[in-house]
């Protein structure tokens, strides 16, 4: 149990830089993941500089990282 919360902790910490990544990787400014995700710019700023996190509602798939 211990080990569970240690690699969501990992994964939440690990979060902004992936999304950046991806994102970059992608091509994407932050306004055309916007649109494309339904996701405000605002908030896509915010989670690639680590002031929020994304949730999950409960009995979402897992997603590989």
């Amino acid at each position: 149990m211990a080990d569970e919360i240690d690699r969501q902790a990992e994964v939440i910490a690990r979060f902004p830089a992936r999304l950046r990544e991806l994102r970059n990787r992608a091509g994407l400014g932050q306004i055309e993941l916007a649109k494309r995700s339904g996701v405000p710019q605002a908030t896509i700023a915010a989670y690639e500089v680590g002031r929020h996190a994304p949730t999950c509602p409960a009995g979402t798939p897992r997603l590989p990282c």
